[in-house]
């Protein structure tokens, strides 16, 4: 598949969280064609305590023709409508809990309080994946490291469970060498933009000779010195420090949940 696919990104104007300034939409499309991000899927928040799953669905829609309208005249990446849903016992209740998965997948972007991390809660999530036959993925696991041991959530790919971590804790230093660690080991099976988040600003001489001396270094020499979308530098970091196998099994394994590929493919070890 050309071009890169990403994930977690709250793209929809005017809808739970998404950008209300057209500028900021139109910068945002801008930064993805820059990363060479051809698709895109929007995760917008789903909260079973206050939202209505149809409701929600009509409201994402009419964003979506909102977003096209804001980018006319402008290359759209393909836009797969998601959501990210906040895992609670009432998910198991609801019937059309299915409409909020990845396209016409069966995997699912969820997020859950951290401090609520529980043999109730993966009993809870156990029961979930059986009653739906959805996969779910938990969105930016960079945000449970501290509540939640690593041999913890070595345990959830044992129980079908995927993660995503964001393009932010590959890039920044302080936290690159756990988040590649994360991945080394299987824990971690794709990476998000979250929001993708894009510096406006030129890097200064300092930062330059690092990004050279670590390789986090765009193709073209010449545009080292440009502000670089962190989804673009994530891949080319994890290009650098992972075995090549693994690389291309994480840089894959996003083509292959939009495409609803089997579990087993997407947890294989590489």
């Amino acid at each position: 598949m050309n071009g890169y696919i990403d994930f977690h990104t709250l793209l929809l104007p005017n809808f739970k969280g998404g950008y209300s300034d057209e500028q900021i939409i139109r910068d945002t499309i801008t930064s993805l064609n820059t990363a060479k991000i051809k698709t895109v899927v929007t995760t917008s928040i789903f909260d079973p305590n206050v939202d209505n799953v149809d409701d929600f669905i009509t409201l994402r829609q009419q964003a979506f023709e909102s977003l096209k309208e804001k980018t006319k005249g402008m290359a759209l990446p393909k836009i797969i409508l998601s959501a990210e849903v906040c895992f609670s016992e009432k998910l198991l209740k609801l019937h059309n809990i299915n409409k909020l998965c990845i396209g016409n997948t069966n995997y699912m972007m969820i997020n859950f309080n951290p401090k609520d991390y529980s043999p109730k809660l993966l009993e809870l999530l156990d029961k979930f994946i059986i009653a739906h036959n959805i996969h779910p993925i938990i969105a930016h696991l960079e945000s449970y490291l501290q509540d939640i041991p690593q041999s913890e959530l070595a345990k959830l790919s044992n129980m079908g469970i995927l993660t995503q971590i964001s393009c932010s804790s590959i890039v920044n230093r302080a936290t690159r060498k756990l988040s590649l660690q994360l991945i080394d080991n299987n824990i971690v099976q794709i990476i998000g933009s979250n929001n993708n988040e894009y510096p406006k600003t030129n890097r200064n001489i300092s930062d330059i000779a690092l990004d050279i001396l670590n390789k986090d270094i765009t193709t073209n020499i010449q545009d080292v010195v440009k502000p670089s979308p962190q989804y673009a530098d994530a891949v080319r970091i994890m290009r650098y420090n992972l075995s090549f196998g693994k690389y291309k099994h994480i840089k894959n394994n996003a083509g292959m949940i939009i495409s609803n590929a089997s579990l087993s493919d997407i947890l294989a070890n590489v």
